[in-house]
């Protein structure tokens, strides 16, 4: 016969099994053959499975056949390196993005980098600007050349990139495939040849209603 004392001033608790317990009130001094009151089977449950954490992405993205797809559009290494790491960081992270209809061969009145203002167009919506981020951040989309083109730069497009006071403005020429990226320190044209494409359509859903942007082809 096992004896259960309890002294203290809170109930004691007898285990005899995984499965049982007796409940003795306190000062009690029973055998276990008295311990008949307060009997309760405890069943066996299964925790809840805890999430595994490692596995969930950090960058608030999602997971697909093992691999972390970003929610949020990334500049290229080849890509930072050409433009520089605070032009490319003010681009990506950028705040405010307008958008200027230009003409390419008027200077004069309201311009945008020496060439005259033709409309004001939007200002870039999160899943627009996340558009061009990810057009501009794609090291595919460049023709790296050491040639200059014969070709006179005359933008149609003109796009400024803000954070803070600090902006990057970016003007995109359709008939040679060049865009220019005017910045701190900075003034550079890359030709985006194998992307024209991608970059007309994507110039025809920012200004759909826009007559000129829509003959471009």
């Amino acid at each position: 016969m096992v004896t259960l004392k309890c002294f203290l001033s809170f109930i004691c608790i007898s285990i005899l099994s995984d499965k049982t317990f007796f409940l003795a009130s306190p000062g009690a001094d029973f055998g276990t053959d008295k311990l008949i009151f307060h009997q309760t089977q405890v069943k066996s449950q299964k925790l809840p499975q805890q999430p595994e954490y490692s596995k969930i992405p950090k960058n608030g993205g999602s997971k697909s056949d093992g691999k972390i797809l970003s929610s949020q559009p990334v500049m290229d290494q080849k890509i930072s390196g050409e433009l520089g790491s605070e032009i490319s960081k003010l681009i990506m992270k950028s705040e405010q993005i307008k958008t200027f209809l230009l003409y390419p061969d008027k200077f004069d009145g309201v311009t945008f980098e020496g060439f005259k203002v033709r409309k004001a167009g939007p200002t870039l919506t999160t899943m627009q600007a996340d558009g061009l981020k990810t057009i501009i951040g794609d090291q595919k989309n460049y023709g790296f050349s050491p040639l200059i083109k014969n070709c006179v730069f005359s933008p149609i497009v003109g796009i400024e990139f803000k954070k803070g006071a600090a902006a990057v403005r970016f003007l995109i020429c359709s008939d040679c495939d060049i865009w220019r990226f005017k910045g701190k320190n900075l003034d550079k044209d890359e030709n985006f040849d194998p992307a024209h494409g991608k970059v007309i359509a994507y110039l025809k859903s920012i200004f759909p209603n826009d007559p000129i942007i829509k003959r471009i082809e």
